[in-house]
């Protein structure tokens, strides 16, 4: 999930100091329930930018920005997810890492080789 997580946060461009804290916990391992927070709310800044930009442009009208904003809020999300004790969190977690990118053989192999 780690791998599928990086690889959606750098093809999106997401970047920021809550980033580098959840992907350092996940490295560790870890959960950290105010860091899942603060990337829940970077999440939905970003989907709110997205939202935003489709009802400047009309709905079903998607620019360029308007799909920056798409992928960094799914990887947000899939941080979000990864970092979650839910049971259902890692599902969500590779779903939406692979809504980040069009790179989706890369994020596939990626969680085929965590499986072992």
């Amino acid at each position: 999930m780690l791998l599928a997580c990086e690889i959606a946060v750098a093809e999106a461009g997401l970047v920021g100091k809550a980033v580098d804290k959840a992907l350092e916990t996940l490295r560790q391992g870890g959960s950290d329930a105010a860091v899942c927070l603060a990337i829940e709310g970077l999440s939905d800044c970003f989907d709110d930018a997205y939202f935003g930009l489709l009802n400047d442009e009309g709905v079903g009208t998607s620019t360029p920005e308007a799909l920056v904003q798409f992928r960094k809020a799914r990887a947000a999300a899939a941080l979000a997810f990864a970092l979650s004790p839910a049971p259902d969190a890692p599902a969500e977690a590779l779903y939406e890492a692979l809504s980040a990118t069009d790179n989706h053989a890369e994020v596939i192999k990626a969680i085929v080789s965590s499986l072992g």
